[in-house]
């Protein structure tokens, strides 16, 4: 059952975070020729800005997991989660610029790609520290709990009792 709510949980957080990485990629074309900046060269179409998505959005999700942001992160700290999330953008727009300088088929704005780098930071840092703060609110009214015992009964075994209860936002 736990295991269950886990993984609805985990499908709609990367759900989210895709959404907001396309909505970013949107906003910044529209942004960019749209909002009276000067446009030397003419206004492309959307379907030429649309198209990139089919890779950005799975190379964002695979940069995501192999930065460990889809795993369990109960304990660890909204700063560490940050880090991890600007770095694998980073990361991603890194490859999306070179990218588009081997493929010389069609040529992206910079500023449009610059946005986009802005925006898809912190639209999914945001939503991500909005989530965390709130899972720990739950967790601290003793909601969405997980429950572990600790076994011995030494001076260690003390300690770890005594660290878990001064956290009660981990929800343990």
């Amino acid at each position: 059952m736990l295991y269950r709510h886990n993984e609805i949980f985990l499908s709609t957080v990367i759900f989210v975070d895709m959404c907001l990485v396309a909505a970013s990629w949107i906003v910044a074309y529209e942004f960019r020729f749209f909002s009276g900046m000067p446009v030397f060269f003419g206004v492309p179409e959307r379907q030429a800005y649309l198209l990139p998505l089919l890779a950005i959005i799975p190379a964002w999700f695979l940069l995501y997991r192999g930065h460990g942001l889809y795993s369990p992160r109960r304990s660890g700290s909204i700063y560490e989660e940050a880090v991890l999330l600007i770095r694998a953008n980073a990361l991603g727009v890194l490859f999306l610029v070179a990218g588009t300088f081997f493929i010389r088929t069609y040529s992206y704005s910079r500023v449009v790609v610059a946005l986009f780098a802005v925006l898809s930071v912190t639209s999914v840092v945001g939503v991500r520290v909005f989530l965390r703060l709130g899972l720990r609110s739950v967790r601290r009214r003793g909601y969405n709990l997980r429950h572990i015992v600790v076994v011995g009964s030494g001076r260690l075994a003390r300690e770890v009792a005594m660290r878990i209860q001064r956290s009660p936002e981990a929800g343990l």
